[in-house]
């Protein structure tokens, strides 16, 4: 799997080289694959049945995803931009005020996610805000396109008294812009938008969802959240939401993502604390948020950067066992991404019912498979959602690692994320490639074995979807 290396705080962003090259796979031992957790496996409806039908007692969506909308627009420029923060506001103001042509937008933030899973068969809801500006119909025109449902969450709202900040204001009603700064000749980009700045959250005001989004809530078997959506909604929303989520039956997964460094305590990068103070953020209150959300999550995705920094933890290993064995976890499983070595998964077998190990902690490891890499944007969320398949449907942990690795590697081989995202055709012929490689080359047989029985779950995803 390749890891996940979008920033969108200019604070915590380097310039990232743009290349193309080879992802190598890397051999590990591997444990055979167990069954995961009980959960509310997703249920797919006649086509006729509205997803959130109130008449239809069963679970009819298979994965909610909370917040973090946002239209990435390419700008290419003769050299990124310093991270200075005055010039930073002053390019943001004036790109927003000229925007490039609509050949330049792209759907980004959690966006990737949800296409992802809508590609692979799941059917997958955005709880989201977009503006009623041209930014938000060209946003949601695409998701529908893709076969995903956008709920707003902010129909049933009153009016804020007293009337927030002119900027508060705009961001309520504005759709969120992430400007994705590209320098063709040094093949380097970097990210300018709003959250770089705050105040955080965006939506201040929010003290609930309205009841479109609770009922979807109720009728998921999965709410996907990342660490963005602390940007976005107030604390209590997020931690309530998984809470009421999970009470109803769902499985909850969390990607920190980016935003790791923000939720921890042992954060000590005084220049960071500093602009965090400048942007309304309370380390405290992101902390606590933390700890509750982690308290009802049942699986965790991290990179092996972002995990040390949750964890202050020098190893994977350590680091999912510190996760998963935290006083009132509830975890299943904790999922390391380790870029062009594959991915770690750890599960916890006391919190597994299905698992006949025993106690303890299981560690399996999967390779990445093998591509030309034109860009990693969205690699993350790709895998992400073939993750959710794999763990809402009950499949072995070898096969779901075996497709989260391939989905991610579907989108590392187109540039850019949003409706670059992998195909399901993608996916499917890299992974009856890396069969016919395997089984030609004598290759690791539990590999292939995992291989092939990803390829059926994703097909076996697709025929149900229609």
């Amino acid at each position: 799997m390749i890891i996940e290396t979008r920033m969108y705080l200019a604070s915590s962003i380097a310039s990232q080289p743009m290349m193309t090259t080879k992802v190598a796979p890397r051999h590990h031992c591997h444990h055979r694959a167990t069954s995961p957790p009980n959960c509310s496996l997703a249920q797919h409806e006649p086509p006729h049945l509205h997803p959130l039908d109130p008449m239809n007692p069963r679970k009819t969506i298979d994965v909610v995803a909370l917040s973090n909308l946002c239209l990435d627009i390419v700008v290419e420029v003769d050299q990124v931009p310093s991270q200075d923060a005055a010039i930073r506001k002053a390019l943001l103001s004036s790109l927003t005020a000229s925007p490039p042509p609509q050949s330049a937008w792209e759907l980004g933030g959690n966006c990737n996610f949800l296409i992802a899973a809508s590609r692979i068969g799941l059917k997958a809801v955005s709880l989201g805000c977009l503006g009623s500006d041209s930014y938000g119909n060209f946003l949601s025109s695409v998701l529908l396109q893709e076969g995903v449902h956008l709920l707003p969450i902010l129909a049933e709202d009153p009016p804020p008294s007293p009337p927030p900040p002119q900027q508060q204001q705009q961001q309520l009603f504005s759709t969120l812009l992430c400007f994705v700064l590209v320098a063709p000749e040094t093949q380097t980009h970097t990210f300018c938008s709003s959250y770089d700045f705050g105040p955080w959250p965006l939506l201040p005001r929010m003290g609930h969802l309205p009841s479109d989004a609770q009922s979807a809530l109720a009728n998921t078997s999965c709410l996907f959240i990342n660490g963005f959506a602390f940007d976005d909604l107030p604390p209590e929303i997020v931690v309530t939401s998984a809470r009421e989520a999970r009470e109803s039956g769902a499985a909850v997964f969390f990607d920190p993502g980016p935003r790791s460094w923000t939720f921890v305590a042992h954060h000590n990068d005084e220049n960071e604390n500093e602009n965090n103070n400048n942007r309304g953020l309370d380390n405290r209150d992101r902390q606590q948020a933390f700890e509750e959300l982690l308290n009802v999550t049942d699986v965790i995705l991290m990179t092996e950067e972002e995990a040390e920094a949750v964890t202050g933890q020098s190893t994977p290993e350590q680091a999912a066992k510190w996760v998963l064995q935290r006083p009132k976890s509830v975890m299943s499983w904790c999922i390391i991404k380790q870029g062009g070595n594959g991915a770690l998964l750890a599960t916890n077998n006391s919190n597994n019912s299905r698992s006949n190990i025993g106690d303890g902690i299981s560690f399996y490891y999967q390779p990445a498979v093998n591509v030309d890499v034109k860009d990693t944007v969205g690699c993350g969320d790709s895998f992400a959602a073939a993750i959710v398949l794999g763990f809402t449907q009950g499949h072995g942990i070898n096969s779901v690692l075996a497709l989260g690795n391939a989905v991610g590697a579907a989108t590392a081989m187109a540039m850019g994320a949003g409706r670059n995202v992998a195909a399901a055709e993608t996916v499917e012929q890299l992974l009856k490639s890396q069969i016919e490689e395997l089984n030609n080359e004598g290759g690791d047989r539990e590999v292939s074995a995992a291989a092939r029985e990803a390829l059926d779950i994703l097909q076996a995803s697709l025929r149900q979807k229609k």
